[in-house]
């Protein structure tokens, strides 16, 4: 998922939750998105080779902008034998972190419907494990920031973590990322 890099982390997040999202669903098989990330940026790979090499027939790629008070995101469903576009759509809303969750949930249901043939209704979804989108936008934040393994970085990391535990202490995926943190801070 590309964007504006002050806001990449952002993508990234949406990525991860709709791959975590998607993988959660019988019958999906979804790469891992520290796998995909890695072709992200690779300008010899085919579209093709790549889903090869991660052994999956579709490929979801898509792009944001943050622009004023708005947000845009673009998703392609791509069959990546055959290379074509099965299906776009462009989502242009307000920006808040309270968007980002709805959206997250109205992309997948929409990438669901049309890779299953038939209309999933955001009940059969599984949800999102949290409802407070500053808790989401903290955890997507901490998340992209460990990625820069930096000293700097992760002790950031740590303090989105600590922030988004505190807002939602039901949430449970900043916890296991703090224990990561942590450890990426002392060893």
């Amino acid at each position: 998922v590309g964007g504006q890099s002050n806001q990449a982390y952002l993508g990234e997040g949406l990525a991860d939750e709709l791959s975590n999202v998607l993988a959660r669903i019988d019958g999906f098989k979804v790469s891992s998105s520290s796998s995909a990330f890695r072709f992200s940026d690779l300008p010899d790979n085919t579209l093709a080779e790549t889903a090869k090499t991660l052994g999956v027939t579709h490929v979801i790629e898509g792009s944001f902008a943050k622009v004023g008070p708005s947000l845009k995101v673009t998703v392609n469903l791509i069959d990546a034998a055959a290379d074509d576009r099965v299906w776009t759509a462009t989502y242009d809303r307000p920006f808040n972190t309270a968007n980002v969750v709805r959206l997250q949930e109205q992309i997948v249901s929409e990438v669901v419907s049309e890779m299953a043939g038939e209309l999933v209704t955001p009940s059969q979804l599984p949800r999102t494990k949290t409802q407070s989108p500053r808790a989401l936008d903290l955890y997507y934040r901490a998340k992209s920031s460990l990625r820069a393994q930096t000293s700097g970085s992760i002790t950031q990391a740590i303090e989105y973590l600590k922030k988004a535990i505190e807002i939602d202490p039901n949430y449970v995926d900043p916890y296991s990322l703090l224990v990561l943190a942590y450890e990426d801070a002392y060893y």
